[in-house]
């Protein structure tokens, strides 16, 4: 089907056509031949890089027509931004208002209103719905994308949850399921109460191999069974087989089952990809520069830009946001040549490559399963570059070439299987809260329409097992299924019942015994944090010991997962420099920005679940906490920090200077300003300007 055959605005076809599509690819013309522009709801199971966002785009300008918003549901934050801009592009001559919103858990979002397609994180998604958002029930199109990911056990219950709700507060609305990878799509369409629609077509053909002692294996497409040919690689398989693709003027991505591991990858490779003749020396150059500069010293990223300069890059969740985002742009404008990731580059980020290798079929310490490698395999070939897309896995032996081609190249994908029975805590919080259930009977409603009861995993003993541990830590009434005052807070916060618990127990301390130590594991404690990997210095242990046995928590047998994100958190909030946090103590620059960002969130709950509780002191001190978490300072320099422009280093300069209200900054004269090391005229005028905006001074 060409483009300009789509029953939809000719205006929004132009905007296609900009984009330099002129024909539909097979599995988006049957979408709309299935009814995607009717009103239809489809579960769209297809390959990386089908074409399956233009499907949710096509959709949304359906709806905008009929006067219905669109909300898209993603796994990633940077999936969110990304997304945003392909709709802005796309319905620009239709002036639909696109916004992309995440984090902030504790609002309805009123604001959104007034927009037209709301792309949101798959928990920005479960927020909006237990804040009960008044503009819920102008949606008329839920799309879910990488809906594989219902069976991710972290990850999955929120996301069914949000999806089930959005889908009985808006009844009417058409749902889209989008993935690559849905081996029981047929239980997953009827959850979504869609028509599938699968379709194995791939723009650039995949082909799948295994290497093993010179040798690549495949499986004949009309025998079925395990042929191989020379492979033409001499010395190391993974230098060698990258070499060969480089060399053929394709680009590689390596997956590696750690960080430690990608990063090893990457500075074995970089010695041989540098020595190559054809790499754009001068725009790597600036690659690495960038790098540097947003590194400001950290030994991470002085590792990363060396790679970078010759042409290879390691990319995982330890990196900051900006060395991700440096990498995947050079990869993208063909720069770089190799980029050694962990499977997190997968989830979502589109970064085809030629080849994609992998060295060890791991993830952490358990075997890949299929449906992750079909995920890293599907990534292979680049369409408009490449003619075919190439997937390797290594064996280190006979027995395993054969285990691996039974299981990653003949078999299928691992079903989609719902993990909610393990939180149904959280659906019945955020089912109560959303005004979806009020009772035992609308509560067994609500669960009927999860994936869960259509696999049959629906257990009530288990709910009434759930039901009465929330009675029993006082977040539901103990004659009915109401919220209390402590358990709606919960719910609207979104953080786990766990985490009240920890506020239940910090509102029997006395404000004197509530330490920045003990505050700082209280924090930790909660499972709203994930944990972060690092050795925790010996002689740093006992102290944050000693606040876990003030506090009285049970850690049950996590206390060392506890004590290294509170002594993580204290270097932070201590002033210790992030390249010393990092480089001295080996803590990802990545992983502590997300460890900042999770605990500042969970001091902010625990000072509004504290007010609930009648401890208003007890509160003042979390509150007080939160706010150093987000600059990164001592107590005295919280208000320096709240001029726009003033960081914690700057902060901590003007304070030694003197300077240490904002009222301070605001009447000091510029000159004096400006004579303050690192800060200069140019600043000086600027955060002089703020801080007089703060007292209310104008002009």
């Amino acid at each position: 089907m060409r483009v300009d055959e789509i029953p939809i605005s000719p205006a929004v076809r132009e905007g296609i056509r900009r984009m330099g599509i002129d024909e539909l690819y097979p599995p988006q013309e049957e979408a709309i031949r299935s009814g995607l522009l009717d009103g239809e709801s489809l579960m769209v199971a297809s390959s990386t890089a089908s074409g399956k966002t233009l499907l949710a785009v096509l959709a949304s300008a359906k709806a905008l027509e009929s006067g219905y918003k669109t909300i898209y549901l993603t796994p990633l934050r940077a999936l969110t931004t990304e997304k945003a801009e392909y709709f802005k592009r796309l319905l620009e001559p239709l002036d639909a208002r696109v916004a992309a919103v995440s984090r902030d858990y504790d609002s309805p979002e009123e604001w959104l209103r007034k927009v037209d397609v709301i792309v949101a994180t798959y928990e920005k998604a479960d927020s909006l719905v237990r804040h009960r958002a008044s503009w819920l029930k102008d949606v008329g199109l839920i799309v879910v994308d990488e809906i594989h990911l219902l069976a991710d056990p972290d990850r999955g219950p929120r996301l069914e949850v949000a999806a089930t709700s959005l889908m009985r507060m808006a009844p009417r609305a058409q749902r889209l399921g989008l993935s690559a990878t849905v081996a029981n799509y047929d239980e997953v369409s009827r959850w979504l109460g869609a028509k599938p629609i699968v379709s194995r077509w791939r723009p650039t053909p995949l082909r799948e191999f295994i290497f093993y002692d010179g040798r690549l294996y495949y499986v004949d497409p009309g025998s079925g069974r395990l042929e191989s040919r020379e492979a033409n690689v001499a010395g190391n398989p993974l230098i060698g087989l990258t070499l060969n693709c480089l060399l053929d003027g394709g680009q590689v991505m390596v997956y590696a089952h750690s960080r430690r591991a990608s990063e090893t990858y990457a500075r074995r490779l970089a010695e041989r990809v540098g020595a190559l003749g054809a790499l754009d020396r001068e725009g790597l150059r600036r690659d690495a520069e960038m790098i540097r500069a947003e590194g400001r010293g950290l030994d991470m990223a002085e590792q990363l830009a060396q790679c970078v300069e010759r042409g290879v890059a390691f990319h995982h969740a330890g990196l900051l946001y900006q060395h991700r985002r440096v990498v995947e742009e050079s990869f993208l404008n063909r720069r770089l040549k190799v980029i050694c990731a962990t499977p997190t580059l997968a989830a979502g980020v589109n970064i085809p490559a030629r080849m994609v290798i992998i060295p060890e079929v791991k993830r952490s310490a358990r075997e890949m399963s299929i449906m992750e490698y079909k995920q890293l395999a599907g990534r292979a070939g680049r369409p408009g570059y490449d003619e075919e897309g190439y997937a390797v896995i290594i064996a280190p032996s006979k027995r395993r070439l054969s285990s691996y081609a039974r299981r990653y190249l003949m078999g299928e994908p691992e079903p989609v299987k719902s993990n909610l029975s393990s939180r149904l805590c959280w659906a019945i919080l955020a089912s109560t809260s959303s005004g979806l259930v009020e009772d035992e009977r609308s509560l067994n409603e609500f669960l009927s329409s999860t994936l869960l009861h259509i696999q049959g995993g629906y257990d009530s003993s288990s709910l009434q097992s759930e039901v009465e541990f929330l009675r029993r830590i006082g977040l539901l009434r103990s004659d009915s299924l109401e919220l209390t005052r402590l358990g709606k807070r919960v719910a609207e916060l979104c953080v786990d019942p766990i985490t009240a618990l920890i506020a239940k127990r910090l509102s029997s301390l006395p404000p004197s015994q509530l330490d920045e130590d003990v505050a700082l594991v209280a924090v930790s404690a909660s499972p709203d944090l994930s944990p972060i990997q690092y050795d925790v210095p010996l002689h740093m242990i006992d102290p944050f010991t000693s606040a876990l046995e003030r506090l009285g928590w049970n850690a049950e047998g996590r206390e060392m997962e506890i004590i290294g994100k509170a002594l993580a958190l204290k270097l932070w909030v201590s002033e210790v420099a992030e390249e010393t946090i990092a480089n001295a103590y080996d803590i990802a620059p990545g992983d502590l920005y997300v460890l900042r960002e999770n605990a500042e969130w969970v001091s902010t709950s625990l000072a509004e679940l504290l007010v609930v509780l009648g401890r208003h002191k007890s509160a003042l001190v979390f509150m007080e906490l939160s706010e150093r978490i987000r600059h990164g300072v001592r107590p005295e320099l919280i208000q320096l920090c709240s001029i726009e422009g003033v960081g914690r280093v700057r902060a901590r300069i003007l304070y030694n200077h003197g300077l240490r209200t904002i009222e301070d900054v605001a009447r000091a004269p510029i000159e004096r300003l400006s004579e303050i090391p690192k800060i200069g005229r140019e600043v000086a005028a600027r955060i002089k300007a703020n801080a007089r905006a703060l007292i209310g001074e104008v002009g």
